[in-house]
C-alpha cells in the first residue's frame, strides 16, 4: 500500500512539473518559480535521484512500522477447507 501511495504521488508530481513547465515555455512565463519549473523540466536527472530517494526512504519507513508493530508475529486465521460434491 506504500509503494502504491508513493508512486501515485510520485507520478502527480512529475506530470505537475513537467504541466507546468510547457506552460511557462509556451507563455513565456519568467520570473523565480516559473524559471525554476522550467528548468526542473529540463533537468529530469536530478529528479530522478529524488525519486529514487523518496522510494529508498518510503521502504525503510514501512519496513520499520512492519517490524516495531509486530506484523510477523500476528497469528493467521486459517479458513476451514470446504469439499463441494458435485
Amino acid at each position: 500500500m506504500t509503494i502504491k501511495f508513493v508512486s501515485i504521488a510520485v507520478a502527480l508530481l512529475v506530470g505537475a512539473i513537467e504541466a507546468l513547465g510547457m506552460m511557462a515555455n509556451q507563455l513565456n512565463l519568467k520570473g523565480g518559480v516559473w524559471s525554476n519549473l522550467a528548468d526542473l523540466s529540463g533537468n529530469f536527472g536530478a529528479l530522478g535521484f529524488g525519486i529514487v530517494g523518496i522510494f529508498i526512504v518510503s521502504w525503510a519507513v514501512s519496513t520499520l512500522i512492519y517490524k516495531y508493530a509486530a506484523y510477523d508475529e500476528m497469528d493467521v486465521a486459517i479458513a476451514a477447507k470446504t469439499v463441494f460434491v458435485v
